[in-house]
């Protein structure tokens, strides 16, 4: 297993999500849950944490990967779980939790439905934040989430895709969220529609160097276009 970073965007309410785009020539492993009925749900608590609890992963992907590119995996028992770091404040409409807590994927990967990839363990992804944000749209009912941190990824999952995953880097998670609820504290509980999460490479080969700041706004810039899009539907 390697280390790598990550960044991780959440998009709550009505928002759909839509992945990243990506150069073709660009190294990606994805995890999706196109063909499941999503279960997961996020919590926040005012002035602690934000967490989500079995968010559902179907398959995983490798796109331009130097094996097995385009191969898909089927994924079983594939969740997500993560808890932030404590709340280090709000402003306005962001919360900014500091760096800590953790998030893991776990499950069982098969190639063509029979064999399993995943021996040595079913821990396929984990890591911990070391930076994260919340921000509020339209008075709390559609949110931005936009993390940093480093992850480690499961050695029979990089070996079958032939990546070098000291390069890679968590570049987008994307979950739509439905039924957003206030608890009246502050805080909301809601209910993940769709969720994505891809790996790619910091710094491409043969492209310019992009660092993981300038990530993080692109990928927000991402989840404003979406709520822009939703305003304009309402008017």
């Amino acid at each position: 297993m390697k280390k790598t970073k990550l960044i991780l965007s959440i998009l709550a309410s009505t928002i759909i999500a839509s992945q990243v785009a990506v150069a073709s020539a660009v190294q990606m492993i994805s995890f999706d849950d196109d063909s499941i009925v999503q279960t997961g749900t996020v919590n926040y608590v005012a002035g602690s944490t934000l967490s989500g609890t079995d968010i559902l992963f179907s398959s995983v992907i490798g796109l331009n990967t130097p094996m097995n590119d385009g191969t898909v995996l089927t994924l079983e028992n594939g969740k997500l779980n993560f808890v932030t770091g404590p709340n280090a404040g709000t402003i306005g409409d962001v919360t900014t939790f500091s760096g800590g807590g953790y998030f893991t994927i776990r499950g069982d990967l098969y190639k063509n439905g029979a064999t399993l990839v995943n021996t040595s363990s079913d821990l396929l992804v984990e890591g911990t934040f070391s930076e994260a944000t919340l921000t509020e749209f339209f008075d709390g009912t559609s949110l931005a989430f936009v993390s940093a941190g480093t992850d480690v990824k499961n050695q029979d999952l990089v070996d079958f895709y032939g990546v070098n995953a000291d390069t890679f880097s968590f570049v987008s998670s994307q979950l739509s969220l439905l039924g957003v609820t206030p608890d009246g504290n502050g805080g909301f509980t809601a209910k993940v529609s769709n969720a994505d999460f891809d790996n790619s490479p910091a710094v491409p080969d043969n492209s310019p160097a992009v660092s993981d700041e300038s990530s993080t706004v692109a990928l927000l810039g991402l989840g404003l276009a979406g709520l822009g899009a939703i305003a304009r539907r309402r008017k």
